[in-house]
């Protein structure tokens, strides 16, 4: 076999990457952009991943890698792609930028019986009454848009989202993004209901066999749906169709270590790749949206209701403060004493 060298992208701020030969008696087969692989680098050994194979090295005495880590790519070229993006966007280095999608430190737990077993298939129940026109033209002609939902509560935004992930699943895959883990086990627990084993659960606690088995299910199209902290806009689908982000103006889906990215953004762009639709939702829309919808890049979808269901609004006053010695103003102290005296809440 004639030698064969690859380019490896290592998690450093560091804007190359670097050439590495194959172990010998390794075929081209075993290999793929993609896999990760345990390389000396300096005094050190470092995990990086594949980005492409070529016969001609580009240094003169390229080292040998020392393990192949994977059986099966990790990162597809939809997330070579996204990799990409927020390399440009976030100025950081392609190494970086892939292992935050799929970090080098999740330990390889392949297990061919759990990959292979059979998985319990659950046809949902469909309003498809509660599915916006719009909505269904975008998904059944394959277009990229964004929706915004406004005037939705919690419980009729959940209702929505669980009708929207039953429609859209004929189409292809879906996720659902939440600010905080806590939240995930209560949505999942609705949604394993409706979904069965077609759903999967993704987040920062799950144990590396939990994490390599969802990210491969998803890559080879065994789960459908995910439910997960901002981490899960990264997740390998072939055919996302439908990403939704709720409570999309929380600061959680502001990634607070390099590279910096921020979710929303990096959700409306791998839906890019896909042609898939995203919607935001949540109690308030954020000032990005309210713009984006004010601009027509985002399309508003809102709640219809009875004139005898709509709320009114609260009264608002506006108190001066500069003659205020105390945070809590006096207007605001004797409020919260009138309250307290009826055993009413504030």
């Amino acid at each position: 076999m004639s030698q064969k060298f690859v380019d490896v992208a290592l998690p450093i701020p560091v804007h190359s990457e670097f050439c590495y030969e194959l172990p010998e008696k390794t075929s081209i087969e075993e290999i793929s952009p993609g896999v990760r692989v345990l390389v000396p680098f300096g005094k050190k050994k470092e995990i990086g991943f594949i980005t492409k194979i070529t016969e001609k090295p580009a240094v003169a005495q390229p080292k040998k890698i020392i393990k192949i880590i994977d059986k099966e790519p990790v990162i597809t070229d939809c997330l070579f792609k996204l990799a990409e993006f927020i390399k440009n966007t976030y100025n950081c280095s392609s190494g970086e930028s892939l292992n935050c999608m799929f970090p080098v430190s999740i330990k390889s737990k392949w297990n061919q019986d759990l990959c292979g077993q059979e998985i319990t298939i659950k046809q949902p129940k469909i309003s498809e009454q509660k599915i916006p026109k719009a909505i269904k033209y975008y998904l059944k002609n394959g277009l990229y848009s964004t929706f915004v939902i406004d005037g939705f509560n919690y419980s009729e935004r959940i209702d929505f989202y669980i009708n929207l992930i039953a429609y859209t699943i004929n189409f292809g895959e879906c996720i659902l993004i939440l600010p905080e883990i806590l939240q995930i086990d209560e949505i999942s627990s609705i949604l394993k209901n409706n979904f069965g084993e077609l759903l999967g659960i993704w987040h920062s606690k799950l144990s590396d066999t939990e994490k390599y088995l969802t990210w491969l299910n998803a890559k080879n199209g065994r789960i459908k749906i995910i439910v997960g902290t901002r981490w899960a806009v990264f997740l390998p689908f072939k055919n996302l169709k439908l990403l939704i982000i709720e409570e999309e103006g929380d600061y959680a889906y502001k990634n607070s270590q390099k590279p910096f990215y921020d979710a929303t953004t990096v959700a409306l762009q791998h839906l890019k790749l896909h042609n898939g639709i995203a919607v935001f939702g949540g109690d308030l829309m954020s000032l990005n949206s309210f713009y984006r919808v004010g601009k027509n890049e985002f399309k508003i979808i809102k709640q219809k209701r009875k004139k005898t269901e709509e709320k009114k609004m609260p009264k608002i006053e506006i108190i001066e403060l500069t003659e205020q010695k105390y945070p809590i103003t006096n207007y605001l102290k004797k409020e919260i004493e009138e309250k307290i005296a009826k055993n009413e809440t504030s």
